[in-house]
């Protein structure tokens, strides 16, 4: 009983100290605010900020104020306030907006009033004020959706919330169209008399007063005299209304109705000076641009002066002479200024369209001319550089500097038919100067022959170079780890936009050394017209590196890329014992390739263990004098691609995983 009575009187106090926070929380007074740091505006006496927002002559510009941060919307929300709001709204334009009622505080009044919502007919968003105020009943100004002038029944049938009726009992009980909203309403609806808009039915004559929503007038048509069941009832519920109550709100919709007529005067008023001082303020602004020359959307969107012509008509004040002295100086400067931008804008597009052209045409260069080694005996084709080289071709930019707005178009056509010829003179230019500079780097200077048919340094399988700056292989060139000269010129660094230069590339003696190793074995002359020819039979013939322990067998093809891993690469051809292993075993030579890059089905094989080191296969069978390759296979351990990987740089040292390190235990006979 006790533990019960703590635990009540512990909950009472929780629940006193909520209470008092929250009521802490919305007794916000001016005093108890803080401006924010360096927001000067915030940090002034209210009744300088007062001063300020009488200037803006318009309740709708204090109530964007009030909600620009929470300190104004204190200020201005709160009783210390109003007399902000009394002050604007005196000084509005064509005269002083009527008062409120008692209930509406002038935030809500300005919010009532001001505020825009959803259009009655077509559902979209509006900042337009409401057409009745009585009846809350909104219509923006978009004429040819909203309301169709044309066609009669589509426009009733949107009206069709609306309830038309002459002398009905009850209508003394209920809002209606106020007699300031009517003429508006009239001019949505020209030449119309309804009885009753949602049955569709016409009738000549002239409409009054009782105009409200269909919704407002049901509850009272189907009430008996002594009883009213009006949900929007002021007791806020479904009570019944006595001979009294009745009075009262009847009493009550008389004044608000007295009130939005008020309303609806103003906004009258308010309408017909808005709409003489645009037609005063357009007149003006048509007369100055034709004394002075100017062109119109020129001077009302990018100038002075369209700021100044805004900000006077939505202040309801006209456009003066003074306006025009002040502003003048600043027009030439500023039009000046619109047409050097808008040059610059017509330079920039013709420069980007003959770029695209330009690209469009190098990648079609590309297809046609990929950067592969030719024959010996076949005239080399033209290789491309890369398109920031390309671009600094002498035509190319020429093309770009004589970028203009007008010929830009036609730089597909021209690049088609003129210019093609002229374009791969230049490409084969640069090639000379390109194997120029390649040759200098492998220590050959001046190279000349008169057979034609001797290749030049360039090309001999030996040219091997490594970019001096990044250290990276890319594209074709990836598997050999080195560059030949097709892939140098082809070789950019990433995210440089340099123009291609011979002097960045270095020999890789690695791979040159490996070369005229395997050239020597095989007994091939690399200088000979027909070596590239004897190299492509020799391709797929497998030889034994001696620099792996205990050796390593591979094609022809992958001996550039492996001789990365050793100083010095030891080669021998293939035995008789290695070459019966590889019976049981075979070589692949595209398996990362295959699978490396694909679709996650296939990547699903990466992580089966079925893969096995080949290294660790010589291994063992070089510890046999005549190994069975069922007795390798159950010494050998399966392990997933990733880990063979780990394996050999672990293991043997050897990184990245290549293709004569690796077997599948599935393929094997």
């Amino acid at each position: 009983m006790f533990m019960f009575k703590l635990n009540h009187h512990k909950k009472q106090v929780m629940v006193a100290q909520s209470r008092w926070k929250k009521q802490k929380r919305q007794e916000t007074t001016v005093d108890t605010l803080h401006f924010k740091k360096n927001d000067w505006l915030t940090a002034l006496p209210l009744e300088l900020l007062a001063e300020i927002l009488v200037e803006t002559r318009s309740p709708k510009d204090v109530l964007s104020i009030a909600r620009s941060c929470k300190y104004f919307y204190n200020v201005l929300s709160s009783p210390s306030g109003s007399f902000i709001w009394k002050r604007v709204r005196r000084s509005c334009v064509p005269r002083p907006m009527p008062s409120p009622p008692e209930h509406l505080t002038e935030f809500g009044y300005a919010s009532f009033v001001f505020d825009g919502g959803e259009c009655e007919l077509c559902g979209s968003f509006t900042n337009e004020m409401y057409i009745s105020f009585s009846l809350r009943m909104r219509v923006c100004s978009k004429k040819g959706r909203c309301y169709p002038q044309s066609n009669i029944q589509t426009l009733v049938k949107k009206f069709s919330f609306l309830f038309i009726r002459k002398n009905t009992r009850g209508s003394e009980l209920v809002m209606r169209m106020e007699d300031n909203a009517f003429g508006m309403f009239r001019h949505i609806l020209p030449d119309l008399a309804v009885s009753n808009v949602r049955t569709y039915r016409f009738m000549q004559g002239s409409l009054k007063d009782e105009i409200s929503r269909y919704r407002y007038w049901m509850p009272i048509e189907r009430a008996s005299p002594e009883r009213c069941q009006e949900p929007e009832c002021y007791g806020g519920s479904h009570t019944l209304c006595t001979t009294h109550g009745r009075a009262v709100l009847s009493l009550r919709t008389r004044k608000w109705l007295r009130f939005c007529n008020k309303i609806c005067a103003w906004r009258v008023d308010h309408q017909r000076v808005k709409e003489r001082v645009e037609r005063y303020n357009d007149s003006l602004a048509a007369k100055f641009v034709k004394e002075h020359g100017y062109n119109l959307n020129d001077l009302m969107n990018h100038t002075s002066y369209g700021t100044v012509h805004r900000q006077r008509t939505k202040q309801l004040e006209q456009v003066t002479s003074a306006d025009h002295s002040i502003v003048l100086p600043m027009l030439e400067p500023e039009l000046i200024a619109l047409a050097e931008n808008r040059k610059r804008k017509e330079y920039e597009i013709s420069h980007n369209r003959i770029r695209t052209a330009l690209q469009k045409h190098y990648h079609h260069l590309r297809s046609r001319y990929p950067n592969v080694t030719t024959t010996s005996y076949e005239v080399p084709k033209p290789v491309v550089p890369p398109f920031s080289t390309f671009l600094s071709l002498p035509i190319v930019k020429t093309l770009l500097d004589e970028a203009s707005y007008k010929t830009s178009g036609s730089i597909g056509k021209t690049l088609k038919n003129g210019l093609v010829d002229v374009i791969n003179a230049e490409l084969a230019d640069w090639a000379d100067e390109a194997r120029r500079g390649l040759a200098a780097v492998l220590g050959v200077l001046d190279w000349k022959s008169i057979d034609f048919r001797t290749p030049h340094p360039v090309y001999w399988h030996s040219a091997r170079f490594q970019c001096g700056r990044c250290h990276q292989v890319t594209g074709r060139c990836e598997a050999d780890a080195c560059l030949d000269f097709a892939g140098a010129c082809a070789h950019q660094c990433p995210g440089s936009d340099d123009v291609w230069e011979a002097s960045k590339f270095v020999r890789d003696e690695k791979a040159i050394a490996a070369v005229r190793t395997y050239l020597s074995l095989f007994d091939i002359n690399e200088a000979h017209d027909d070596a590239l020819d004897e190299i492509r039979d020799i391709s797929n013939v497998k030889v034994q590196c001696l620099s792996c322990k205990p050796y390593c067998v591979m094609t022809v093809n992958q001996i550039i890329g492996h001789c990365h891993r050793h100083e010095n690469m030891q080669l021998r051809r293939l035995e008789v014992r290695a070459n019966q292993l590889l019976e049981h075993f075979p070589l692949s030579t595209d398996l990362l390739k295959k699978y490396i890059g694909r679709s996650r089905k296939e990547k699903t094989q990466l992580e089966q263990k079925d893969y096995g080191c080949r290294l660790c296969l010589y291994k063992e069978a070089a510890k046999c004098a005549s190994p069975e390759p069922q007795q390798l296979v159950e010494k050998l351990r399966k392990m997933s691609l990733d880990g063979v990987g780990m394996h050999v740089a672990a293991c043997h040292g050897y990184r990245p995983l290549r293709n004569e390190d690796i077997f599948r235990f599935s393929k094997l006979s």
